[in-house]
Order: structure tokens, then sequence, then C-alpha cells
């Protein structure tokens, strides 16, 4: 057991651990060792540490894009953690900052966003985005 650093805990004790922690660590232990980025990067650990931190409700965000008095979107968004004892507001570094952004929507902490144009969904707590197509429409 000794590749996973230490050596009297089993993997499914690590996992069970790392799981439970908040999403800001887990970026940084990915460098720990091959096997921990491994294991954090897993689609099945990431899916099992969503599962956990909902049930846990822990990790949630609100995520706030203001208008300003024409109806016009900022092109800054705010997160703010509504369930820690003292809240408070952080801008959202934007994937490309200079160009902006409207969030359109978001599910399970991924935010869908159009930046200059371009489709992207945009996980901000691990700072990662992929841009996506835009949706064909058929006109009959």
């Amino acid at each position: 057991m000794e590749q996973w650093g230490l050596p009297d805990l089993p993997h499914e004790v690590v996992y069970d651990i790392l799981s439970r922690l908040p999403v800001k660590p887990l970026c940084r232990f990915k460098s720990v060792s091959k096997p921990w980025l491994a294991l954090i990067t897993d689609s099945n650990f990431i899916k099992s540490h969503l599962h956990q931190s909902m049930k846990s409700n822990t990790n949630q965000k609100l995520i706030v894009a203001p208008q300003n008095k024409w109806g016009q979107i900022s092109k800054s968004s705010y997160s703010m953690d509504y369930q820690a004892p003292n809240p408070t507001v952080a801008e959202l570094e934007m994937p490309r900052k200079s160009a902006g952004g409207e969030i359109w929507g978001s599910f399970n902490g991924v935010l869908l966003v159009d930046i200059a144009g371009e489709l992207c969904l945009w996980n901000p707590s691990i700072r990662m985005y992929q841009r996506i197509s835009r949706p064909r429409c058929n006109r009959s």
C-alpha cells in the first residue's frame, strides 16, 4: 500500500477521506503523487465526490450576475458561500477575463457561459472550462 504515500491505510480508506474534502484542497492534492492524481481525476471519484457533497449539503455557493439599471448583465459575476458563518462575496474570474461573460445556466456547479459569443461549460471551483458548439436550429 506504499504507493498511496500512507503505508497503513488501504485504498478504500484514502478514497473515502478524499471524497469528503472540499474541492480546493483536492485540486492541490493532485500534485501529491501520480496515484492521487489518477484517483482525484477519475470520473467515478468525481461522481462520488459530488454525491458526497450533495448528501452532506456542503460547498454550496450562490452565483450572482448582476444587471445594471438598463437590464444589461454585468461583465462581472460573483460567488458567495452563504452557509459560512461570515459570508463573503468574491468576484469570479471568467475563463477569458478580458472578454467578460454571461451566465446562461448551471447544473451541479458547472456553469453554461457565453464568452464573447462562444459557449463554454465552466467549473469555477476547479477553474476549468470547455468550449462547446452552439446547437443548430432546424427551422421547418
